[in-house]
């Protein structure tokens, strides 16, 4: 069954490539740019079940974006986010 499973998700998937922190950072400098940040874009708010409901509460969103701000550099959980961003300079 896990062999099924396994196919189905290798035939499905999208190609493309997951990155460490660490490694998109290596990959701008290996290109010559001065990285300054690696930032996280959902961070961990892409795990909340309940979005929309945070999102379309005022306070709740402005709680949830501060969290989002206080998290999203730090280096122990980048990879948390579904999707990160490199900031760099020439």
């Amino acid at each position: 069954m896990l062999a099924v499973a396994l196919a189905f998700i290798l035939c499905y998937f999208t190609k493309t490539f997951f990155h460490h922190p660490e490694e998109l950072r290596a990959e701008v400098e290996e290109a010559g740019l001065h990285s300054d940040k690696i930032l996280a874009i959902e961070g961990a708010g892409w795990l909340l079940q309940n979005f929309q409901e945070h999102w379309n509460d005022v306070g709740r969103r402005d709680r949830l974006l501060e969290a989002i701000r206080w998290l999203e550099t730090e280096p122990s959980i980048l990879g948390m986010s579904a999707h990160i961003m490199a900031v760099a300079r020439k």
